[in-house]
């Protein structure tokens, strides 16, 4: 299986521009690590 991560791979916009992050073959299993719509700033309830 292969991860990918998404502290080397966040990307703000789609773009054609934008370079694939990760390469599988068909019928691969693959993780995928992603952030929050803020960029995982919000970790937990603060009071």
């Amino acid at each position: 299986m292969k991860k990918l991560s998404a502290k080397n791979n966040t990307i703000f916009a789609f773009s054609k521009n934008n370079k694939p992050a990760l390469f599988i073959d068909s019928g691969e299993t693959i993780e995928v690590e992603t952030l929050d719509a803020l960029s995982n700033q919000i970790r937990g309830k603060k009071i």
